[in-house]
């Protein structure tokens, strides 16, 4: 019957392990596969199967086969905190509790959850670690203790119920059930069978299970010492054969003797490991047919008319080898400036002199600001993504989005950071500007949201940072008196519109465009979305900038992409 109900709901279970009565119209089943146990574990079962009414009842809580423990939390790190940052990382996560130990160097304590996801149990376990603020702490799978002998019936440690003479009591009260009754505990009393405390049967807090338990350890590792038991070897640890490829490891070339003749008849290509090798090799010619007075004497001697035409030029022997390198045109373009002022002077005085004189013109370094925007969805899970990511897109200019009570766990070097909180703890948003600007906060109390106006550009430009998240009310107008000419408005809205690149327009996008249109604010068109989860694009930023461009940065673990806003009237 249940593998016709499977077949039809196109559940895939290889087998049942088991499949035996339990008691009167009861029946236990069971299966031998971690997926399949999950796959009934989370399927919503019918509640008819050929036309009779069924009641399932499933395992209150996943096997320990299941869990994974979080390793050395600090004590620092609050429990919930914790908590929410490894539900942001494994979804599925569920059933967490704190381990807590006494015997431990630092103050720190392990957190045990359960996942009921296989996927994601097996890519969380073979990262072997997770990040809860700014630590990276271990995660590995969670080994059960011994097993205590007890039974079911009397709840007595030390035996089983099939060799218990008494009648089956409650777990809670130790009350014998009577048949036909439904039982109710008195005062909802606790005690114990053990000891006749207050409290379960079976807790560790009980002294007589705990001296059971220290008992069972001794017995076990005695065992294991004598060899009367021995525990199933790791296969991950079990030594390997040395394999030897033949390409892993090539045979190594004969160190090779450059020799040279004075006049460079001839010229043998050598290949070289670096760089600094490559140039090296185009400038030497020169220093070894030079004369040891370098500030007197010439680096070449004048060409002979006995010598053949078909000998090329040092300068062009140097142009060959960039040829030969494969260097890049724009690296080309730059070598042969000073390959030519190296060759064309006459003594080694002479190139200094002219090199002095005669500076490479600089970089112009007025270039459009890279301004970044980011929900990083928890500042402490993305810190040093965040961090990577500023430098990577050079942005002296940015703001961050949801960063979550942890915004202030690590700091970025050299960036001043201005926060507002938000109103829920995943919430808040964070502006950061480069120190070697010159920055104000414009003071407010409007939740998520941030003004900041930068000095030290081309022009002065005003910075609102905005956070709006899903079910919170906003009265955009409380924003209206902060817009000022060189404002930019950006940050995560939760809005769209089938104008801002969205494929359809909701009731918040709605209002917000009509507030957009009333302020002579102007949307900045970027080239893709910034939702991964959806074609809907959420983080908008909007100017009154005469021009500006936006680009969306396809990099980031986190459910938005970043994007770049950059206008070439801020220059900096």
């Amino acid at each position: 019957m249940l593998k016709k109900l499977f077949s039809n709901s196109q559940l895939h279970i290889k087998d049942l392990s088991l499949c035996t009565q339990a008691g009167e119209r009861r029946f236990k089943f069971a299966v031998s596969d971690k997926a399949d146990f999950l796959t009934l574990f989370n399927w919503t079962w019918p509640d008819n199967i050929e036309n009779k009414k069924v009641e399932i009842a499933k395992p209150r809580s996943l096997p320990d086969c299941y869990s994974l423990v979080v390793r050395y939390v600090p004590t620092e790190v609050n429990y919930e905190i914790a908590r929410s940052e490894i539900i942001k990382s494994i979804s599925s996560a569920v059933s967490f509790s704190s381990i807590n130990y006494q015997q431990r160097r630092r103050p720190s304590y392990d957190i045990r959850f359960s996942v009921h996801n296989l996927e994601q149990y097996q890519t969380a376990l073979q990262l072997g670690r997770i990040a809860i603020g700014q630590h990276f702490l271990p995660l590995t799978n969670y080994h059960t203790s011994y097993r205590m002998t007890y039974c079911t019936a009397c709840w007595k440690i030390g035996h089983m119920r099939s060799q218990c003479q008494f009648p089956v009591c409650c777990r809670k009260c130790l009350v014998p059930y009577t048949n036909g009754v439904k039982h109710i505990c008195q005062d909802n009393a606790l005690r114990c069978a053990q000891c006749g405390e207050n409290h379960f049967s079976l807790e560790a807090i009980c002294p007589i299970v705990k001296k059971y338990k220290d008992e069972l350890k001794l017995a076990v590792d005695n065992a294991l010492s004598t060899g009367v038991i021995k525990r199933p070897p790791l296969v991950d640890n079990l030594p390997r054969p040395f394999q030897l490829h033949h390409k892993e490891f090539p045979t190594l070339h004969k160190e090779q003797t450059v020799s040279r003749t004075a006049w460079h008849t001839t010229d043998k290509d050598i290949s070289f490991s670096s760089s600094n090798n490559d140039m090296t090799e185009l400038i030497m010619p020169n220093k070894y047919s030079s004369s040891l007075n370098v500030h007197a004497q010439s680096f070449f001697p004048s060409s002979s008319d006995h010598l053949s035409s078909s000998i090329k030029s040092p300068f062009e022997n140097a142009l060959s080898k960039l040829d030969s390198w494969k260097f890049p045109f724009k690296t080309q373009k730059r070598i042969v400036p000073i390959l030519s002022d190296w060759f064309s002077s006459s003594t080694l005085n002479n190139v200094l002199s002219h090199w002095e004189n005669n500076p490479c013109p600089s970089r112009n370094k007025f270039t459009p600001v890279n301004i970044l925007t980011y929900n990083v969805e928890g500042w402490g899970t993305r810190a040093l993504e965040a961090i990577d990511l500023i430098y990577k897109v050079d942005s002296p200019i940015c703001v961050f989005t949801e960063v979550g009570e942890l915004w202030d766990t690590i700091k970025v070097p050299h960036f001043s950071s201005f926060h507002q909180k938000g109103t829920n703890h995943s919430g808040g948003v964070m502006i950061l500007i480069g120190k070697h600007l010159k920055a104000t906060r414009i003071d407010t109390d409007i939740e998520n949201t941030v003004i900041v106006d930068v000095f030290g550009l081309s022009e002065q430009i005003r910075i609102i940072g905005i956070y709006w998240p899903q079910g919170q009310k906003r009265n955009l107008n409380d924003i209206s008196p902060f817009l000022i000419k060189g404002t930019l408005l950006i940050g995560d809205f939760n809005a769209t519109s089938d104008v801002w690149c969205s494929p359809y327009t909701d009731p918040r996008g709605t209002t917000l465009m009509k507030w957009i249109e009333d302020t002579d604010l102007a949307f900045i068109p970027t080239n893709h979305h910034s939702s991964k989860r959806s074609n809907r694009h959420i983080d908008l930023p909007f100017t009154n900038l005469n021009r500006a461009d936006c680009e969306t940065i396809f990099f980031g673990t986190s459910d938005h992409w970043p994007l770049v806003v950059r206008s070439p009237d801020i220059v900096g």
